[in-house]
């Protein structure tokens, strides 16, 4: 911190310090920042090849970096990374330009658990060790990062999702929120989403879960509303890129009658994947 009685007008190293504490924070990709800088709550490094599906050109690390973009829906099955990349993303955020963000869960515990894992993940960032205030002053339902906040909410407590004005949020498991049928407090999505109204030109939204029932799911409708994108990825033999599918495993395959084996190629996790759109591209 610089002491403004102790600056020289003829010191022009004084000013050049003095100035240097506006120049722009250094902007980085989503996935550049989490190699370098993004581990697990247990300590490991950020590893392309363990989530190839998030970096993957057109992906969801891509989304996040296009100003353009609003909202991101990611209907995953479990043990994909979904939750891990909302939380990549929050911190990234928080690291690079700092400003109010949610992250919402289906629940308070299940928000809690999340909360913290997402401050073992900054204690060992090199990028945000020093930004967390000591352990014994860490809140649960807030995370302090200095230059910016983290508000904590869950589906069920209106308190928690009201009376905030964030940039970013992210939605966890949305087809898990619920409210009961006699509540007055109105839509739990509606709240959050609400939230960004003073930031309408620059709000990023991240809405992931594994989906529920078919067409009924919340996720599943903001995915086909948006570009409704698929991880493809290059056949080994001929270079083609085709959608991944999630199939049968081998030692199921051998169980079935021969028509019904649809069989396939084993993914090279090593491999070039992208993502493409079912729809023309245009974004919310």
């Amino acid at each position: 911190m610089i002491d403004i009685a102790d600056l020289e007008l003829d010191d022009a190293s004084d000013l050049r310090e003095c100035l240097e504490a506006f120049r722009p924070r250094e902007r980085m990709r989503y996935l550049d920042w989490a190699r370098m800088y993004a581990v697990t709550n247990e300590g490991r490094p950020y590893d392309h090849r363990a989530y190839p599906h998030i970096g993957a050109p057109g992906g969801p690390a891509d989304a996040f970096d296009d100003p353009s973009v609003r909202e991101i829906w990611l209907q995953w099955a479990s043990r994909l990374g979904k939750t891990y990349f909302g939380q990549c993303a929050l911190l990234k955020q928080a690291a690079t330009e700092p400003c109010p963000m949610m992250f919402a869960g289906s629940a308070q515990k299940v928000a809690l658990e999340v909360v913290e894992r997402t401050y073992a993940m900054a204690h060992q960032s090199p990028a945000l060790n020093a930004l967390l205030p000591p352990i014994h002053k860490q809140r649960k339902d807030n995370i302090d990062l200095g230059a910016c906040e983290i508000f904590v909410a869950w589906a069920r407590s209106k308190d928690t999702l009201a009376d905030k004005n964030i940039k970013v949020g992210h939605a966890n498991e949305l087809d898990k929120w619920e409210r009961t049928s006699t509540s007055t407090e109105g839509d739990p999505l509606k709240l959050f989403t609400d939230r960004g109204k003073s930031f309408a030109a620059t709000r990023k939204y991240i809405f992931e879960s594994t989906p529920a029932v078919k067409h009924r799911s919340r996720v599943e409708d903001g995915l086909l509303r948006s570009t409704n994108c698929r991880f493809n990825v290059p056949c080994p033999e001929c270079g083609r890129y085709q959608a991944l599918r999630m199939g049968r495993a081998y030692r199921d395959m051998r169980k079935l009658p021969d028509d019904n084996r649809r069989g396939g190629l084993e993914f090279d996790r090593n491999g070039a994947g992208r993502w493409v759109s079912r729809v023309a591209y245009s974004s919310r």
